[in-house]
């Protein structure tokens, strides 16, 4: 029997690798019947030597594979099969993979997603291989899995906390994992809220630097002043604001520009490579700018960034006017 194992969510693969690893028994004995085999390199010799040794103390050998499949990736520069001629690896594998002793368990692991188009994951689904793909969750089923992983850690948490925090986080379970532990530890038995992810989330600054900018969006002179202090209070520093507040307002121009193209959030997140949960609400606050206004804050940027940069304005000082100017009329 052998699985191909494919996509970006490294962390949900190596947990199901682990998983299969833990069903031969004790960790020692699965561990010396385990084998790791670098595919970019690897001869079918070395592949059939690996997977016809007999298991020791054992019923299973589990012999995994990474990093081979991607050499056959179309988009990689082809692979010698296009070339015109068999490739004998590919060759050798479709005669082998049959003939395997029961013996043995053999993964294919790679960390990237396959095209279609790729011959020997052709060739394993034609074989009978049971083929896995992990992508990464977004949106809906990001925030399902969020919610799931804290229940299964023992924790509870709102709705409105785990959306926040696949926004600040995104899609990158291994982080998540680690972040909703922190979180289950600080907020002990009570359910984590929306004010523990930005406190404690690293990401907390960009979600705050959207809150300015929506209220610069809304002409909030107070509240924007007072979210532009607190993340100053927070130790962020003035040159370095200035300019994620100018990534902010890039970003939020090209939202605005596909959003007026009729595109869904979730088909601007994609595009954007940004996460759904921001684009959504950033939608919104894109309504609120004409381009008109867009072109006259960039004028606002610039000219700031250019007064602190040639020493004719403290960088507070610069980001205070520049909100002043940004909310008035």
């Amino acid at each position: 029997m052998f699985y191909v194992f494919h996509g970006d969510d490294d962390y949900s693969l190596h947990q199901t690798l682990g998983e299969m690893k833990a069903k031969m028994g004790d960790q020692a004995i699965a561990d010396l019947n385990t084998t790791v085999l670098d595919g970019r390199s690897l001869a079918l010799d070395e592949l059939r030597t690996t997977c016809d040794t007999l298991p020791f103390l054992s019923e299973r050998r589990l012999v995994i594979v990474e990093g081979l499949l991607a050499r056959y990736e179309p988009r990689a520069g082809g692979t010698e099969s296009g070339k015109g001629h068999a490739d004998p690896l590919e060759s050798g594998l479709r005669s082998y993979l049959p003939t395997m002793p029961e013996s043995a368990r053999l993964f294919f692991v790679e960390r990237v997603a396959l095209s279609e188009k790729n011959p020997l994951l052709k060739m394993a689904k034609e074989l009978g291989g049971k083929v896995h793909v992990f992508s990464s969750p977004t949106g809906a089923e990001l925030t399902a899995w969020i919610e799931k992983r804290v229940r299964a850690a023992g924790g509870t948490i709102s709705p409105r906390a785990a959306e926040t925090l696949g926004a600040f986080v995104g899609g990158n379970l291994r982080q998540l994992a680690q972040e909703i532990d922190k979180l289950i530890a600080y907020a002990g038995e009570r359910t984590i809220q929306d004010g523990d992810v930005q406190l404690l989330v690293a990401d907390a600054r960009e979600v705050k630097i959207w809150t300015l900018t929506d209220a610069l969006a809304a002409r909030n002179r107070d509240h924007a002043l007072g979210v532009l202090h607190q993340l100053i209070d927070d130790g962020e520093q003035p040159p370095v604001l200035m300019a994620v507040i100018s990534r902010q307002f890039r970003s939020l121009l090209q939202i605005k520009e596909l959003a007026e193209q009729r595109l869904a959030p979730e088909a601007i997140a994609s595009q954007l490579h940004m996460h759904p949960f921001v684009v959504k609400n950033a939608v919104l606050t894109a309504r609120s700018f004409s381009n008109e206004r867009l072109d006259a804050i960039f004028h606002h940027l610039l000219a700031a960034d250019l007064a602190v940069k040639t020493g004719r304005l403290d960088p507070t000082l610069a980001l205070d006017l520049l909100v002043v100017e940004i909310t008035a009329g």
